[in-house]
C-alpha cells in the first residue's frame, strides 16, 4: 500500500502532459474528455482538435420537441465557451407524419439562438441540410452573427429514396438579399451539393464570397460559377463533380465560358487548382455505355497565364478536355495529377502523346500522378518530359483499356520503364496483374537496380487469385534476395501477395536474424507488416 498523500506511478503518468499528448493523438478526444477534469482541460486547450458541438435536431417526433428545447436551453447556459468555437448542424428529413415546416422551425431556433449567444466565439461553422427552406435561417445567421468566422462548410444533400415531400424540398424561395456581415477572417469555404445548385443557394454562396475578401481555400460544386472579383488572396480552388451526376447531366450543367470567367479572375493568384471527380467505380453503371464521340464536349482552356500555379489536378480529363499543356503559362508547376472517369475515354493517353510529340520539357515538375494510362510506350517519353521528377504514381486499375482489350500496363513493363530515372525517390504503382506469386517476385527482383535510387516503393497489385499457400524453396530464396535488395529503401509497401502463415513466419525470422527493419516493410495482403499478419 502506498503511503498516504503519495502520487502513484499511474497517476503521475496520466497527469504527465508529454505522455497525455501522445495518448490524445491516438484516442477519440470526445471520450478522453470524460476521463477526468485535467484531461478535459487539456483537450479544450489543444489547437485544431476537430471537436465540434453537434446541433443536430434529435427529436423523433413533434411531441419530443418540448423536452429537447429545455435541454438545449440548459446547454446554452452551461456550455464551456471553448466548445463553441466549432459547431456542426444538420437538418435532415422529418420523421414520417411530421410536416417539414414543423421540423425546420426547431432547427432554425436552435441554430439561431446558439449563434446569437456565442456570436463572437464561433470560428468554424459546418452545416448539412436537405431542405431548401433551411436557407433563410442560415442566411440570417451569416447576415447578423459570427463575425470571427474562419471556416465555413456547407453541404446540400439530396435523398431521393423518399419523395413524399419532394415539392417542399425544391420549393422556390424568394431571393435572399444581402449584403452579409463582413468577414475578413474567413479563409476557407467548402461547398458540396449532390444535385444542381439552385438559384437561392447560388445567391447565398455568392454573398458569402463577396463578404469574405481574404478567402484562401475554396471548394465549389459542379455548376456553380462564383464571381471572384472581391477575392484578392485566393490560392487554392477545387471544383468537384459529385458521384450522383451522370456524364450527360454534367455536360449539360457545364458552362465553359462561366468557369473561364471565374478562373480568369483569380488565375494569377492560384497555387493549387483541382478538377475532382468521383471514383470511376462509384459512377452509375449507365455511364459505362456513354459514347464520348457523340457528346457535345467543349474543350476547356486554362487561363492564359497562371504564373504561381504549383499544383494542377484534373481527374476529369474526359470532361474538361485540354489535350495540351501550356508550358509558358505554367512556369511554376511542380505537381501534376491527371485522370479520367470513363473507361472508354482515351483522353489521358492523348494528352501524353501530344506532350511527347511536341517534345515538351517541364524542368520544374517534381510530382506526377497518372490514372488510367494504357499505352506503355508513353512511359519512356516521361523521362524526357519530366527529367527532374522525384515522385511518380501510376494507377491503372482497369484491366480492360479503352479499346476493350486487356491492358499491357503490367508490372514488368512499368518497372522496366522506370529504371535509370535519375532523381526518382518515390514510386507508387497500382496495376492489374493476375500472375502467380512467383512471377511477381521475379519481376520485382529483376528490377533491383531501381531500388538503389528510390527511397519509397509502394505497389498494389489488382489480381483475382487470393489463394494462400507455402512458398516453394526456390520462391523463398528469391523472396529473401528481394528483401535484401529492397532493404536500401526507407519504406516498402507491397499489397496483395498471398502466402501462408508458415511462409510469413520464415520471412519474418529471416528479416530479424539479418538485422533488417521489419517496421519499414509492409507486405502481403492489406499492406500490413509480417508481425501483424502472423
Amino acid at each position: 500500500m502506498k503511503p498516504q498523500g503519495e502520487i502513484s506511478v499511474v497517476d503521475r503518468a496520466l497527469n504527465n502532459p508529454i505522455i497525455l499528448i501522445e495518448i490524445l493523438k491516438r484516442s477519440p478526444l470526445k471520450k478522453c474528455r470524460l476521463v477526468c477534469q485535467f484531461w478535459n482541460e487539456l483537450v479544450l486547450t489543444l489547437p485544431n482538435t476537430k471537436l465540434a458541438l453537434n446541433l443536430e435536431y434529435e427529436a423523433k417526433s413533434q411531441a419530443d420537441y418540448n423536452g429537447n428545447a429545455n435541454k438545449f436551453s440548459e446547454l446554452c447556459f452551461t456550455l464551456d465557451d471553448r466548445l463553441a468555437k466549432r459547431i456542426s448542424a444538420t437538418c435532415i428529413s422529418a420523421p414520417y407524419g411530421v410536416h417539414p415546416i414543423l421540423w425546420i422551425d426547431p432547427f432554425a431556433y436552435r441554430l439561431t439562438h446558439f449563434c446569437y449567444k456565442f456570436s463572437d466565439i464561433v470560428q468554424i461553422f459546418e452545416i448539412s441540410f436537405d431542405y431548401a427552406p433551411c436557407l433563410p435561417s442560415i442566411f440570417q445567421i451569416l447576415k447578423n452573427y459570427c463575425p470571427n468566422l474562419k471556416q465555413f462548410r456547407i453541404a446540400y444533400e439530396f435523398f431521393d429514396d423518399d419523395d413524399s415531400d419532394l415539392d417542399f424540398r425544391q420549393e422556390i424561395l424568394p431571393n435572399l438579399s444581402g449584403p452579409l456581415l463582413l468577414r475578413p477572417k474567413l479563409t476557407l469555404l467548402t461547398v458540396r451539393s449532390d444535385v444542381q445548385v439552385t438559384p437561392p443557394l447560388a445567391n447565398l454562396l455568392q454573398l458569402v464570397v463577396n463578404a469574405s475578401p481574404n478567402l484562401r481555400e475554396v471548394t465549389i460544386p459542379w455548376g456553380f460559377y462564383p464571381d471572384f472579383a472581391s477575392s484578392k488572396h485566393l490560392s487554392s480552388l477545387r471544383v468537384e463533380l459529385d458521384a450522383r451526376r451522370t456524364i450527360e447531366d454534367a455536360l449539360v450543367d457545364l458552362k465553359p465560358s462561366e468557369l473561364s470567367r471565374s478562373l480568369s479572375q483569380v488565375g494569377d493568384q492560384l497555387i493549387n487548382l483541382t478538377f475532382s471527380g468521383p471514383d470511376n467505380y462509384l459512377l452509375p453503371k449507365r455511364n459505362e455505355a456513354y459514347n464520348l464521340n457523340n457528346s457535345n464536349r467543349t474543350k476547356f482552356k486554362l487561363p492564359r497565364k497562371m504564373s504561381k500555379l504549383q499544383k494542377f489536378e484534373n481527374n476529369l480529363l474526359d470532361v474538361f478536355q485540354h489535350q495540351r499543356l501550356d508550358i509558358g503559362g505554367l512556369p511554376a508547376l511542380k505537381t501534376l495529377k491527371i485522370g479520367k472517369i470513363l473507361k472508354k475515354s482515351r483522353d489521358v493517353d492523348e494528352l501524353f502523346e501530344n506532350i511527347n510529340q511536341e517534345k515538351m520539357v517541364l524542368q520544374s515538375m517534381r510530382n506526377l500522378t497518372i490514372n488510367e494510362m494504357h499505352n506503355p510506350k508513353l512511359l519512356e517519353g516521361l523521362k524526357t518530359t519530366f527529367p527532374n521528377l522525384e515522385s511518380l504514381e501510376l494507377n491503372t486499375r482497369c484491366e480492360i483499356d479503352f479499346k476493350g482489350e486487356v491492358t499491357t500496363m503490367n508490372l514488368d513493363v512499368v518497372l522496366n520503364a522506370c529504371k535509370g530515372w535519375e532523381g526518382l525517390k518515390y514510386l507508387n504503382l497500382r496495376l492489374p496483374n493476375f500472375s502467380p506469386n512467383q512471377h511477381v517476385i521475379q519481376s520485382l527482383l529483376d528490377r533491383s537496380d531501381l531500388y538503389k535510387e528510390l527511397k519509397t516503393l509502394e505497389i498494389l497489385i489488382y489480381r483475382g487469385n487470393y489463394e494462400r499457400r507455402d512458398l516453394t524453396k526456390n520462391e523463398m530464396q528469391q523472396f529473401k534476395k528481394l528483401l535484401v535488395a529492397m532493404d536500401v529503401m526507407n519504406r516498402v509497401s507491397i499489397h496483395n501477395i498471398f502466402v501462408s502463415k508458415k511462409s510469413r513466419w520464415k520471412i519474418l525470422n529471416f528479416m530479424v536474424s539479418n538485422g533488417m527493419s521489419v517496421t519499414k516493410f509492409k507486405i502481403f495482403q492489406g499492406g500490413l507488416t509480417c508481425r501483424d499478419r502472423l
